[in-house]
């Protein structure tokens, strides 16, 4: 896994390949790139973050099962983002994942564009606990899960001119709020939002939910 801990910083493959050369070896249960915290408890943020041009291959590192020992998210992503503010990931192919793709946590002002994302076990995209969420222009083809999963309370999401193919669900969420869908394409016919049979969180959960949120202020 290779950790970026900075503000202020473009992730080009350049800066990817130096970064994992110094970075300890891989294991099972870690993303390939996680940007931000690793500790659950802190509350520090990091801000101005650019991804991009990157092509993350998830069926490099081994697989093993998918709760995460940093928390109830999931592991085996291929970029996860946590406690991040202003972030642009574009032009990434990220596919093979045991998890996500990509995986936001707790993270605000996030635009994602232009990316392809395929083949992963579970969501394309999973934002979770995230505000001001824009995905753009990507391409979700044949992930387990969700092309885009909103999961948490994901608040001011806008899912616009995106691509989907033979993923289980094209747009899935239990929770968000002020979701926006606009200019999808022909094939996204499995749109799952809250409130629908099998989306939605039983009252008990909304309340452990709302505790959790309240930990972490965006």
């Amino acid at each position: 896994m290779v950790v970026v801990q900075q503000s202020q910083i473009r992730i080009t493959p350049a800066v990817l390949k130096s970064a994992a050369a110094a970075a300890s070896s891989t294991t099972a249960w870690q993303p390939l790139l996680h940007v931000g915290n690793t500790n659950v408890r802190s509350r520090k943020r990091y801000a101005h973050i650019i991804i991009e041009h990157l092509v993350l291959d998830g069926s490099t590192v081994p697989r093993d099962q998918e709760m995460s020992v940093w928390g109830s998210h999931i592991r085996n992503s291929g970029i996860s983002l946590r406690c991040c503010d202003q972030v642009l990931i574009r032009h990434c192919i990220i596919r093979n994942c045991a998890s996500g793709g990509i995986v936001p946590q707790h993270c605000t002002d996030v635009t994602i564009e232009h990316c392809l994302l395929e083949h992963n076990v579970w969501d394309g995209i999973a934002p979770f606990h995230c505000k001001r969420v824009r995905i753009r222009h990507c391409t979700f083809r044949k992930n387990g899960g969700a092309g885009i999963s909103l999961d948490g309370f994901c608040v001011y999401i806008t899912i616009s001119h995106n691509i989907f193919a033979d993923n289980r669900w094209q747009v899935w969420s239990r929770a968000a709020v002020q979701v926006r869908l606009l200019g999808l394409s022909p094939t996204a016919k499995k749109i799952c939002l809250g409130g629908a049979p099998g989306c939605g969180y039983e009252p008990e959960e909304w309340q452990h939910m709302a505790q959790e949120v309240a930990k972490y202020p965006l």
